[in-house]
């Protein structure tokens, strides 16, 4: 963030009924930009995602740099590209890729309304970050402690919105945590008819003593140990989700684009309307 962003910023307090006036009205003109040629010149797939891409942006830019559409500036977007999306939101590669399309309709759109007055230098400042940004949403280096949990989850087939199927995947990654952080001469003694330390209920002998669980990795995974060189992070984490596919028995893959839990979670509030829900992780 420049200096004089920091100033304006630092000179505002953040309000919860001035986000949600924000957003009403931002939703409002998304609506509008339905009807321009801008948006129906975009493809299916942007047009699907773009309500989520507008809504979330205009939340981002009010709750972390506290600029409402017309003081939204190109050094705030960039941050917000190339730091905030990346960190925080739980979507694979192509969502990333439709952001920059359905931004520049939209900034298009909101200039020839005069709803904002700067929309070339937000469009140029977008197109020369995209790439970037679409790059470190594909990299876990990028990702913040909570999405690499959630997209962990969504790697390994667990089904998001059943609750108890996603704390049993926290439990079995927190029980690969301890062993990997056990020292290989240590003994720890569960009896066959304990409860077994996963917590799935089961006993040890019919859950994890049973030789569902391949051998654990030697090293630590990037969800325990923070930001790692890319190579390192994807080897350890590969070992870590193919360990929890086998202990996760009887849970089928899935493949996910949208969730409901979890997470904080986007929906838009028009009755009637098909939903776009992807997940965004607060506060990591």
């Amino acid at each position: 963030m420049d200096f004089k962003t920091r100033q304006v910023t630092e000179m505002k307090e953040y309000s919860d009924s001035q986000k949600n006036e924000i957003r009403n009205r931002v939703l409002a003109w998304a609506e509008e930009f339905e009807k321009d040629q801008r948006y129906k010149s975009l493809t299916e797939a942007q047009k699907e995602e773009s309500w989520f891409i507008i809504e979330l942006f205009a939340d981002l830019m009010y709750g972390y740099f506290l600029q409402e559409p017309s003081e939204w500036t190109a050094t705030a977007l960039e941050e917000c590209c190339l730091d905030l999306l990346p960190r925080k939101v739980s979507a694979d590669v192509d969502f990333y890729r439709n952001v920059e399309p359905v931004l520049t309709g939209f900034f298009g759109f909101l200039q020839s309304r005069d709803y904002i007055s700067d929309a070339s230098r937000l469009i140029s400042r977008l197109k020369k970050v995209s790439n970037e940004m679409i790059e470190r949403a594909d990299n876990l280096a990028y990702w913040g402690p909570a999405k690499q949990l959630v997209m962990g989850a969504m790697k390994a087939g667990v089904n998001l919105e059943d609750a108890k199927e996603f704390n049993r995947y926290v439990q079995m990654l927190n029980l690969l945590r301890s062993r990997q952080n056990t020292p290989p001469d240590a003994k720890v003694k569960v009896g066959g008819n304990d409860p077994c330390p996963c917590g799935s209920g089961q006993r040890y002998k019919k859950c994890c003593g049973g030789g569902r669980i391949v051998p654990f990795p030697t090293a630590g995974c990037a969800a325990t140990e923070g930001r790692h060189s890319t190579n390192a992070v994807n080897t350890n984490t590969e070992n870590i989700v193919y360990q929890l596919k086998i202990t996760l028995k009887g849970i089928k893959p899935t493949i996910w684009r949208h969730s409901t839990s979890c997470t904080r979670s986007f929906r838009l509030p028009l009755a009637g309307r098909t939903t776009t829900c992807l997940t965004m992780t607060s506060g990591m």
